[in-house]
């Protein structure tokens, strides 16, 4: 069976983390100069400050899971 990878654990260490999010900005300011979509959360094909919210209330949801994926 393969495991479905948890869209809040954006570096793909295995657990969320402020690393999480460090890392998701990081993409997110990227892409915003580069002209890129790696950070497009949301999926609207435009990486814009509503993917920020998007990826956060995922990042929280996963947290309150117990920060595992």
């Amino acid at each position: 069976m393969l495991s479905v990878p948890c869209a809040a654990d954006w570096n793909n260490s295995g657990a969320v983390t402020s690393a999480d999010i460090t890392a998701f900005l990081s993409d997110w300011f990227a892409d915003l100069a580069g002209g890129t979509s790696i950070a497009d959360f949301n999926h609207s094909g435009a990486t814009t400050s509503a993917d920020i919210t998007s990826f956060l209330s995922a990042w929280f949801a996963a947290l309150a899971g117990g920060g595992a994926c």
